[in-house]
């Protein structure tokens, strides 16, 4: 019922439907499952909807420590969360700690699906974005240099992915 309500935008409903999920599996069989682990990422992401930041990122955080109990660190599932976080933890304004979940996920991501995936341009421009936040912007234009690169590789030089890391890297070399 969580994930229909989230799909009709109704976050409040389906948070309360997550929750009680939540209160069932941990009841009937404990904490430390998959199943607990996505239902506290699913609560991460209908937190996050509202802007309800801080509970968003003790139930990413929650669900990141049960998936990294539960399948281990370098899991696409584990570094998911971590990205997710990762976001979150940016809009918190702490930088240093968002960076670190992007650093992980882009460790493991490299690791399971090569260095010129989706996933990964995607991480680096976030990385990109963090680093541009907190004026570190030669640091910021390597990882949009380096999302442009396997962008390109992937979709070619007219997509609104590449646009978009075009976009980012123009603002970062105008401060730097």
């Amino acid at each position: 019922a969580g994930d229909v309500y989230g799909e009709k935008e109704n976050y409040e409903k389906g948070t309360l439907y997550f929750e009680r999920a939540f209160e069932v599996i941990t009841s009937t069989i404990g904490e430390d499952n998959e199943l607990a682990a996505k239902t506290l990422g699913r609560l991460g992401v209908m937190y996050e909807k509202q802007q309800d930041y801080n509970l968003s990122s003790i139930r990413f955080t929650s669900s990141y420590k049960t998936y990294e109990k539960v399948k281990g660190r370098e899991h696409l599932d584990t570094v998911s969360v971590a990205f997710k976080l990762g976001c979150v933890m940016d809009k918190l304004k702490t930088h240093v700690t968002a960076m670190d979940c992007y650093k992980e996920s882009l460790r493991v991501r490299k690791l399971l699906l090569g260095s010129e995936s989706e996933d990964v341009a995607t991480i680096l421009v976030k990385m990109g974005e963090n680093y541009s936040q907190r004026r570190m912007y030669s640091d910021a234009i390597t990882c949009f240099e380096e999302a442009l690169d396997i962008g390109r590789k992937i979709f070619g030089h007219s997509d609104v992915f590449v646009a978009d890391v075009l976009h980012h890297m123009a603002k970062a070399l105008q401060k730097d």
